[in-house]
């Protein structure tokens, strides 16, 4: 059974419980963000974002803090860009969901934005 709810401000939340014993949780965000909203001049710009939002938040600012705390509760996570939406996943133990849910927040919406991060990936991006 899937379950829906949209918040007043528009965000929307789709649920499904898994059919399966094993106590894990997938989370996908999807932003209304990627390459075909993209005018001359800001190409890349999604990607860009999508990047920049591993490499730290204003209460975790480096990137490596960030990613160390996934690592020690053994969660997985990643993110993608398309041409309709930018993607990120976080699968974990169903024990860690808060601690997991509350880091995704803070980099999706507190990424830092860190100068020498964003001329770094800004070539990285550029080279994928």
């Amino acid at each position: 059974m899937i379950k829906r709810h949209t918040f007043e401000n528009g965000f929307q939340v789709v649920y499904q419980k898994s059919e399966q014993s094993i106590p894990l949780t997938c989370i996908h965000v999807f932003c209304n963000v990627g390459s075909a909203f993209e005018m001359d001049g800001i190409r890349g710009a999604s990607h860009l974002v999508e990047h920049i939002c591993f490499k730290g938040t204003h209460s975790r600012m480096k990137a490596r803090n960030l990613l160390m705390q996934y690592n020690k509760i053994g969660a997985s996570f990643n993110a993608y860009t398309e041409k309709r939406f930018t993607t990120y996943t976080l699968t974990c133990d169903d024990n860690h969901i808060e601690n997991c849910t509350q880091l995704l927040s803070d980099m999706i919406l507190n990424s830092a934005f860190p100068r020498k991060e964003f001329a770094k990936e800004q070539h990285v991006v550029v080279e994928e």
